[in-house]
C-alpha cells in the first residue's frame, strides 16, 4: 500500500514539475508543491460543486417512472424532500448535495425520497420502500372498515372470466362452504349485467377503482394482477381467502383458517412451477442481499391472510404494486409482489413445501381437444403415447402437513391431498365432452429432498396445440424425475364437478347476457313501433277532435281517494281568481257514482276515459305510474291545458303562464324533478336521440302546461309510449343496447365504452377532410419504402435496407422514428446508408399510449402518413425482401384497389364485437388476419381508411384490447370505410430450424419418413422463426385460383418477403437462419382460410431458441414440411453475409 502511495506522489510531483520550474519566485520547493496541491483541491472541489446537484445527480431518463404522485399509497402524503443522513466529513465536503444512504428516522420526521435525487432507479426504489415501510400506519380495524375476527373469500375478475368466478362460487357452495364472498372490481370493466349475475349468487360487489386510479398503470400491469392486493385490503374480512376466478376448490377451504400454520403465521401461500432465482437485482434493492433461501415463486391464485398478523406485509405488497412499472420488470406480476413485500418488512409466511401437480389432457392429430388415453407401460408406469402431447391446463395445489414443522421426515412422507385446481389454461380450452383433467404430471425428487431445493427452469411452455391453448408441461431438471399418471382414476368425479359447475356459473352469466339480448330485441321492436306510429299520425284538426280553438282549461285525474283533493284544487283556483273551467277524467270502475255526483256539484266537468284505457294491457303498477296522464290531457275539450296531479295545490293564478312568451313560442311548460336524466338509458337510441344528451333533470309531471296545436306530435307519442308502458316504464338497469336496423339483425350488446368509441370514429370520419397531397406533404405520383421501429432496431433498419437494395430495388427508403427512442449516433449510421430519416413524434404526441401500445405497432400508420411518398411499401425492420418489390406497384391488382396485404397465421374471428362497433353485422368473410410486416398502399386511393386507422391507433388503449396490435387496425379501418383491398390468398409458410437437446441452436436435418416425405426426427422440435410471404397471381378481374390448382393455371407462387419475427431473437452465425419450412396444404379448390380453428402453436423459448412458433396438427388439412434451404440455396448465406458486413 505504501509502495502505491509513494508511486502516486511521485507521479503527482512529475505532473507538477513543469509549473513549479516555471515559477519565477525562489520559494522552497516544498512550499510551492503545497500551494499547487491546495490549488488543485480547490479546482476539483469547485468542479464537483458545479456538478452537484443537478448535473451530478443523474436525472431520470424517459424510461424511468415518474416520482410517485401525492397520495399514491394509501393516505400517506408524498410531498416532502429526501432526508439527509450523517456521513463522513470528506463526503459532505466534496459532495454537499449528493445522495446519501437512506437511514430510517422517526415516523414524524420521515420524508419522501425524490427520484431526481438518485443516480439509478434501483437506488431510488430501494429508499422509497424503506421510507414507505417506516410510514405504514398501525393496523386499525375500525378505521379500515374491518370486522375483527371475521372471515370471508375475495375474488377479483376481469370481464372475460366472470363465468369462471361464478363457477368457483358454485363449487364452494356445493362443497358446503358458507363463508361470505366478495367480488372486488374496477369500474368500467364489468357490466351491470355481470355484476348482477354475481349478486344473484349472493356475492357482494365492491368497487376498488378509487385506489387503482392512484397508480400509473397501463393495461399490462393491471392484467398482471396488480389489483389483487387492493382487492384483499378492500374487503371487510380480517381473515381472507383470496381466489383467482379460475381457481376451483376441491374441498371446503374453511378449515385452513383453523390450521396450526395459519394461526402461527397468518399467511398461507402455495408455490408456482418456477423456483425463485438468486440473480435478481431485488435481493439488493429489498435489503435482502445474502438472505436467499431455496423456495418456489408464489402462485397467487389462492392465498390465505390474517390482516392483523400480515398487515405490514400486505401494505408493502400494496406499495410494490403501486410501483409496478419498476417491479414488474423484475418478476411476473402480482405473485412475487407478496413475496418481496413480506420479506422486505420481515413478515413471516408459510409456503407449502409440496410441489404442485400439472393436470390436463393428452392430444394428438386425431384428437385436437384431448381425450387420448395415457399409455400403461409394463412396469406399471404411464407415459404419453408416441405422436401425442401432454397439455397441462391446470395447476393442482395440495394440502400440507400441519404437525411439527421441524419434522422434515413427517413433512416429506405426508400424503398430500388435492385442495385447489387453478385452471390457467382451462378457461381458454374447456371442452365439455372431454374430461378437463384426467392426466397429471409432477416432479419426483430423490428421497429426502424437496423439489424447491433444485434451481432452474421447471415448466415447459407449450402454448397452443391443436384446439388447446395455454398448455404447459414440465422440463427435465437435474436429479428430478417426471412422473405421469392417470389422475382421474385416482381422483374420480372432479372433472364431472368442474363440468357441472361450469354449466351453473356460465348459465348465470349467459342468463344475464340473454336479458340484454332480449331487451335489445324489444328495443328494436319499440323503435319500429313509434316510428310507424308517427308516420301514420294524422295532423292536428281541432274540429275533428272536438276541441274549441283557443280554449283553455284545467284537467285532473284520479280515483275515489283523490276526489276531495280535486275539489280542493278547483276551490284554490277560484280563490286565486282563476276562472278557467276544470275537468276530471276517470275510469268508471275506480270512481263511485256518489263521488262523481260530488264533483259535478262543484261544476267540474266529468270525462270517462275507460274505453280508451281498457285497450292497454296495463298492470296496476303501470296505472299507478301515471299511464293515464297523456290520455287525460288529450280527452279534455280544451286546446290549451293545465294538467294537475290531484295532490298539487296552485299558489298563483296559472293564467299568466298561458300568456307567457315562452309558452306561446314552445307550446309546453315543464318543471324539473329532483332526479337527473339517465344518460345511459337505452331510450336515447330507441328514440333516435343518441347524440343529443345534455345534463338535465327529469320532468316532474305533477303540473304541465300544453298547447295541443303546437305540441300535438309530442302528446300523441307520449300517449303511444304510455300504451306501451310495459316497455317504457321499466328501469333499464344498465342493460344498454345498440338498436339494430331491423328485428332480424340484432348485434351483440355494446357497453358504454364501446358506444363512446363508436360515436368517436363516426364523428372522426364525418369531420375528415378529403385527400390533399399538398396539405399532407405528399409528392403526387411518388413511390418509396418506409421502415419504422423502436430505437434498438437501428441495425435491423439498415440490414433490411441493404438486403432490399441487393434485389435491385432503387426506390428511396425512409426511416420514420420517434426522437426519444433513437440516438443521434444511430440516426447518423442510418443516414450513412443512404436512408432518409423523418421524425414523426409530433403526430403521436397527444396519444395516451403505454409501452404496450407502442410495442404492438401503434406508430405504424403515422409513420406511413408522415412519409412524402404517395405510394408506399411499408416494411417492418425485421423483413428480408427476397425479390425486387417495385413490380408490385405496377400490378393490375394494386392499380385497381391501391392496397396489398399478406396473411397472418390466424383466421379472423366472427365473434369479435368490432363487427358490431363498425356496423359490419352480417358482413363477415373467411379471411386471415393481416400480417402488417409488409404492406403496399396508395394514399390517394385508401386515404379514408388510413386516416381511420390513424384514429384507431390514437385510441389504442381501447382497440388493442379487442385485437392484437396494429395489424388489425388496418383491416377494421378498411372494412369500416368500405375501402377495397387485396389479401393474398396464398397462405404463408413458417421457416426456421430443428433443434433438440444435443443441438440447442438448431441445424438438425430432416429425415425421410415412412411415407417417403420429409419429417422431423423423433425427440427434436421445429422452431419457426420467420414467416415467408409469397407472390400472388395478378388477375384482379378473374376468380381467384386456389393454391392447389395454381399450377394448372400456369402460376407458381414465389418467395417474396421473409418476416424474421423470431430470427432477431435467435440468430446464430454458425447455423443457417432459414433451414426448414412448414405450411398447410389445403384440399382441392380450397384455401387455408376456409378451415376453422387455431392455426399456429406458440412455443416461445425452446433450448437456445426464442420466439418459436409451429403449425398445429389438424385432421382436415395436410401439413407439409420441406428443406427450404435446399430449394432456395444462397438465401441464408445472403442474410448471414449482410449481418457480418454490418457487424451484427
Amino acid at each position: 500500500m505504501v509502495r502505491f502511495a509513494t508511486r502516486g506522489l511521485a507521479a503527482l510531483r512529475s505532473c507538477l514539475a513543469l509549473p513549479l520550474r516555471a515559477l519565477p519566485l525562489r520559494l522552497p520547493r516544498a512550499a510551492l508543491f503545497l500551494v499547487l496541491v491546495v490549488a488543485t483541491t480547490v479546482v476539483v472541489y469547485a468542479s464537483l460543486r458545479l456538478l452537484s446537484p443537478t448535473s451530478y445527480a443523474l436525472l431520470p431518463s424517459s424510461k424511468d417512472p415518474a416520482p410517485p404522485a401525492a397520495d399514491v399509497v394509501g393516505n400517506i402524503p408524498l410531498d416532502s424532500a429526501m432526508p439527509q443522513s450523517k456521513t463522513s466529513w470528506w463526503f459532505r465536503f466534496f459532495f454537499p448535495n449528493s445522495v446519501h444512504p437512506y437511514k430510517p428516522k422517526a415516523r414524524n420526521e420521515s420524508v419522501t425520497p425524490k427520484r431526481e435525487s438518485y443516480l439509478s432507479e434501483d437506488a431510488y426504489q430501494s429508499d422509497l420502500w424503506k421510507w414507505y415501510a417506516e410510514t405504514i400506519p398501525d393496523y386499525d380495524p375500525k378505521a379500515l372498515g374491518i370486522v375483527p375476527e371475521s372471515r370471508g373469500i375475495v375474488f377479483t375478475s376481469p370481464p372475460r372470466w366472470i363465468g369462471n368466478m361464478l363457477q368457483s362460487a358454485a363449487v364452494l357452495r356445493q362443497l358446503g362452504c358458507q363463508l361470505p364472498i366478495q367480488l372486488s372490481y374496477i369500474e368500467g370493466e364489468l357490466s351491470e349485467a355481470e355484476l348482477q349475475s354475481a349478486r344473484a349468487f349472493n356475492i357482494s360487489t365492491v368497487d376498488i377503482s378509487q385506489e387503482i386510479k392512484k397508480y400509473a398503470w397501463d393495461e399490462s400491469e393491471k392484467g398482471l394482477g396488480g389489483p389483487k392486493v387492493d382487492a384483499i385490503l378492500s374487503s371487510p374480512f380480517e381473515e381472507v381467502l383470496f381466489l383467482d376466478p379460475d381457481v376451483m376448490p376441491l374441498r371446503d377451504p374453511t378449515y385452513l383458517f383453523d390450521t396450526n400454520r395459519f394461526k402461527k403465521y397468518g399467511a398461507l401461500v402455495w408455490g408456482d412451477t418456477m423456483a425463485r432465482g438468486k440473480g435478481s437485482t431485488l435481493w439488493k434493492v429489498m435489503g435482502l442481499k445474502g438472505k436467499y433461501r431455496p423456495e418456489m415463486e408464489f402462485e397467487s391464485g389462492q392465498m390465505v391472510f390474517n390482516k392483523k398478523k400480515a398487515w405490514k406485509g400486505l401494505m408493502m405488497a400494496k406499495h410494490l404494486v403501486s410501483q409496478a412499472k419498476y417491479y414488474f420488470k423484475h418478476f411476473w406480476g402480482d405473485k412475487e409482489t407478496f413475496h418481496w413485500g413480506f420479506r422486505a418488512v420481515d413478515v413471516p409466511y408459510f409456503i407449502n413445501p409440496a410441489y404442485l401437480q400439472v393436470v390436463g389432457v393428452v392430444a394428438d392429430k386425431g384428437h385436437l381437444a384431448g381425450g387420448v388415453e395415457l399409455q400403461l407401460n409394463t412396469d406399471g408406469t404411464y407415459s404419453v403415447p408416441p405422436g401425442a402431447k401432454f397439455c397441462g391446463l391446470a395447476m393442482l395445489q395440495l394440502d400440507f402437513y400441519d404437525g411439527d414443522e421441524n419434522d422434515r421426515e413427517a413433512i416429506l412422507n405426508y400424503q398430500a391431498k388435492p385442495l385447489f385446481m387453478h385452471g390457467n389454461g382451462l378457461k381458454y380450452s374447456f371442452h365439455a365432452e372431454i374430461p378437463s383433467f384426467y392426466a397429471a404430471m409432477t416432479y419426483v425428487p430423490p428421497p429426502g429432498k424437496f423439489v424447491y431445493e433444485y434451481n432452474g427452469m421447471f415448466h415447459d411452455w407449450i402454448g397452443n396445440y391443436g384446439h388447446l391453448d395455454h398448455c404447459i408441461g414440465l422440463m427435465p431438471v437435474n436429479e428430478l424425475s417426471i412422473k405421469i399418471w392417470d389422475w382421474e382414476s385416482q381422483n374420480p368425479g372432479y372433472s364431472d364437478m368442474y363440468r357441472e359447475a361450469h354449466k351453473i356459473g356460465f348459465a348465470q352469466s349467459i342468463e344475464q347476457r340473454q336479458k340484454i339480448l332480449d331487451k335489445k330485441k324489444t328495443d328494436v321492436v319499440q323503435k319500429k313501433k313509434w316510428v310507424d306510429f308517427i308516420q301514420r299520425l294524422e295532423p292536428y284538426d281541432a274540429k275533428r277532435l272536438g276541441i274549441i280553438p283557443g280554449s283553455r282549461g284545467v284537467v285532473l285525474t284520479g280515483g275515489n281517494k283523490w276526489v276531495n283533493n280535486v275539489v280542493m284544487a278547483s276551490l284554490f283556483l277560484k280563490d286565486l281568481g282563476c276562472d278557467l273551467p276544470v275537468a276530471f277524467t276517470y275510469l268508471k270502475d275506480q270512481v263511485s257514482p256518489d263521488n262523481l255526483e260530488k264533483l259535478s256539484s262543484y261544476n267540474i266537468t266529468l270525462i270517462d276515459i275507460t274505453d280508451t284505457i281498457k285497450q292497454y294491457d296495463w298492470s296496476e303498477s303501470e296505472m299507478s305510474l301515471g299511464g293515464v296522464k297523456a290520455d287525460t290531457i288529450l280527452a279534455a275539450p280544451y286546446e290549451q291545458v293545465l294538467f294537475l296531479d290531484p295532490d298539487v295545490m296552485p299558489v298563483q293564478n296559472p293564467i299568466k303562464f298561458f300568456e307567457s312568451k315562452t309558452f306561446k313560442r314552445n307550446g309546453a311548460l315543464f318543471w324539473p324533478d329532483f332526479m337527473k336524466r339517465d344518460r345511459y338509458s337505452a331510450l336515447w337510441k330507441v328514440m333516435n336521440l343518441q347524440d343529443q344528451y345534455a345534463p338535465s333533470q327529469e320532468i316532474e309531471s305533477g303540473q304541465i302546461f300544453v298547447d295541443k296545436r303546437l305540441a300535438w306530435k309530442g302528446l300523441k307519442l307520449a300517449q303511444h309510449m304510455a300504451a306501451e308502458a310495459k316497455y317504457y316504464f321499466q328501469g333499464t338497469e344498465g342493460l344498454e343496447t345498440d338498436a339494430a336496423a331491423d328485428d332480424d339483425n340484432v348485434a351483440p350488446s355494446l357497453d358504454d365504452l364501446d358506444r363512446a368509441q363508436r360515436s368517436k370514429w363516426k364523428r372522426y370520419l364525418r369531420d375528415l377532410k378529403e385527400y390533399d397531397p399538398k396539405a399532407a406533404g405528399v409528392t403526387p405520383g411518388s413511390r418509396g419504402v418506409v421502415i419504422t421501429g423502436p430505437g434498438n432496431r437501428a441495425d435491423y433498419v439498415i440490414l433490411t435496407a441493404e438486403l432490399l437494395r441487393e434485389t435491385g430495388c432503387t426506390l428511396p427508403i425512409q426511416f420514420s422514428y420517434l426522437k426519444d427512442q433513437v440516438s443521434t449516433e444511430d440516426l447518423e449510421r442510418v443516414k450513412a446508408h443512404n436512408i432518409s430519416v423523418r421524425d414523426f413524434s409530433n403526430s403521436i404526441k397527444d396519444y395516451d399510449w403505454s409501452e404496450r401500445e407502442m410495442s404492438l405497432g401503434g406508430p405504424k400508420v403515422d409513420s406511413i402518413l408522415a412519409s412524402p411518398f404517395e405510394q408506399v411499401l411499408f416494411l417492418d425492420p425485421d423483413v428480408h425482401v427476397l425479390k425486387n418489390p417495385e413490380y408490385l406497384f405496377e400490378t393490375a391488382t394494386f392499380k385497381k384497389v391501391g392496397a396489398l396485404f399478406w396473411p397472418d397465421t390466424y383466421r379472423r374471428s366472427a365473434d369479435n364485437k368490432m363487427w358490431d362497433l363498425f356496423d359490419l353485422q352480417g358482413k363477415y368473410i373467411n379471411e386471415h388476419e393481416f400480417e402488417s410486416g409488409e404492406m403496399v398502399l396508395d394514399k390517394k386511393k385508401v386515404w379514408k381508411a388510413l386516416m381511420l386507422a390513424k384514429h384507431m391507433s390514437a385510441e389504442a388503449k381501447y382497440y388493442f384490447e379487442h385485437f392484437w396490435g396494429d395489424k388489425e387496425t388496418f383491416h377494421w379501418a378498411f372494412k369500416a370505410t368500405n375501402t377495397p383491398y387485396f389479401m393474398n390468398a396464398n397462405y404463408l409458410s413458417l421457416v426456421g430450424l430443428i433443434a433438440d437437446k444435443v443441438h440447442p441452436k438448431g441445424g438438425i436435418p430432416l429425415e425421410t419418413g415412412a411415407d417417403g416425405q420429409p419429417s422431423i426426427p423423433d425427440g427434436a422440435r421445429f422452431c419457426g422463426l420467420s414467416m415467408l410471404q409469397m407472390s400472388f397471381e395478378d388477375k384482379p378481374n378473374e376468380p381467384r385460383v386456389s393454391p392447389s390448382t395454381a399450377a394448372e393455371h400456369g402460376f407458381a407462387p414465389q418467395p417474396l418477403f421473409m418476416h424474421g419475427n423470431g430470427v432477431k431473437y435467435a440468430y446464430f452465425d454458425d447455423v443457417p437462419a432459414y433451414h426448414v419450412a412448414r405450411t398447410y396444404v389445403p384440399g382441392k379448390d380450397r384455401y387455408v382460410h376456409d378451415y376453422d380453428g387455431i392455426f399456429h402453436e406458440w412455443i416461445g423459448g425452446y433450448e437456445q431458441l426464442g420466439h418459436c412458433i409451429d403449425f398445429s396438427p389438424r385432421p382436415d388439412i395436410d401439413l407439409k414440411t420441406w428443406d427450404w434451404m435446399k430449394e432456395h440455396p444462397g438465401v441464408s448465406e445472403q442474410y448471414r453475409d449482410a449481418r457480418r458486413k454490418l457487424g451484427m
